[in-house]
């Protein structure tokens, strides 16, 4: 029970996100958004940035937690923010020039982001899982079902793959799959037969089309949350990749973490949690299982989570890294009541936080 409404919760706090439709956004990049960094001063705590150090911001967004880091390692902390979306990082950077050479702007999937350093180079890592307003904010982007823009989605322009392509291109199987594992929707292939059907008459357009379509179709009782919700969860994790991503970013960034550098992750939906916690339990240090002594000849719980979890983290011919982590905060920690009133948007996050453990070889 409680996993099913930690899920509706999480499902609710997208459609928030949703929700809130801001004002129209200007020109400038100097827009103001109605934005307040999820967990800060929680974030900060874990990451405790000092002067002289070197950090990265793997998902910059708005810019707020890099504005925070570089105020606390001041006068010489550094900042390296990086984001795929060409918008966010012209925010970030206008909001963290008086800075100077203290910030440095990325352009770069999160998958690819560790390319930019060498091994051991980074005293702390940031990783906010969350899309930022300006993505949802702006109808031409189309992300929102509450805003009628082209179905897009796709966080950084340059790629190829929209949305629409989703919707209109793939089979019912592959639209069905795509529904029930990234939305975990119990109507996934009743939705994908009937968008199927729908879309030989006419190819769909608009996220209001595709929305409206949903929630004229929905089967059973109705629901506190927009029927669409999970759909167009499902199609922006599928258009941007994001837990492949998030799968290559988390095992090429262990490496760039200096001995006794944090990796402090928040993540908005189980599926995120999911991936984050894996990563974590595979590259920790050998660890006995709670049911006692391994049963198929293992010699810990690792060695068995890596071999049932091999094929999903490992390209073929790959090896699993080098290095070692260790959890600080393997439970989810959540906001408290006067941060969610703040924030409404931080209501679904989990903070957890991991450390490089120096000097030993786990392979």
């Amino acid at each position: 029970m409680e996993q099913k409404a930690l899920r509706k919760s999480e499902l609710i706090e997208y459609e928030v996100i949703l929700l809130n439709a801001f004002s129209e956004p200007s020109e400038s990049p100097q827009q103001e958004w109605p934005h307040l960094s999820v967990l800060l001063d929680a974030c900060l705590d874990a990451l405790d940035p000092v002067s002289g150090g070197l950090y990265l911001d793997a998902t910059l967004g708005m810019g707020g937690h890099s504005e925070a880091i570089l105020n606390r390692s001041g006068p010489e902390g550094r900042v390296c923010g990086g984001d795929r979306d060409p918008l966010a990082l012209e925010i970030a950077s206008d909001r963290l020039k008086s800075f100077g050479s203290r910030f440095v702007p990325i352009r770069s999937n999160f998958a690819d982001i560790a390319d930019h350093f060498s091994p051991k180079s980074l005293n702390g890592i940031l990783m906010d899982l969350g899309v930022s307003s300006p993505q949802l904010d702006r109808s031409e982007r189309g992300f929102s079902f509450m805003r009628e823009g082209p179905l897009d989605m796709r966080m950084d322009p340059a790629d190829e793959m929209t949305a629409g392509d989703l919707i209109n291109e793939s089979s019912e199987k592959e639209l069905a799959s795509i529904f029930h594992y990234l939305g975990e929707d119990r109507h996934s292939r009743y939705y994908a037969k009937r968008i199927v059907q729908r879309r030989l008459k006419e190819p769909f357009g608009t996220t209001t089309e595709l929305a409206e379509f949903i929630q004229s179709i929905r089967p059973g009782k109705p629901e506190k949350i927009h029927a669409a919700t999970r759909v167009f969860q499902a199609l922006r994790m599928r258009v941007n990749n994001e837990l492949e991503s998030l799968r290559t970013g988390l095992k090429k960034l262990g490496s760039t973490l200096a001995p006794g550098g944090r990796m402090v992750i928040l993540t908005f939906h189980s599926l995120e949690a999911k991936v984050v916690k894996q990563f974590g339990d595979l590259m920790a240090p050998p660890f006995v299982g709670r049911s006692g002594p391994m049963k198929h000849g293992e010699a810990s719980e690792k060695d068995r989570l890596r071999s049932k979890w091999k094929e999903i983290w490992l390209e073929p011919g790959e090896d699993w890294p080098s290095y070692q982590l260790k959890w600080t905060q393997r439970k989810g920690r959540k906001a408290n009541l006067q941060e969610i009133e703040q924030n409404p948007r931080s209501r679904s996050a989990q903070l957890r936080v991991l450390e490089r453990v120096d000097g030993v070889n786990i392979l």
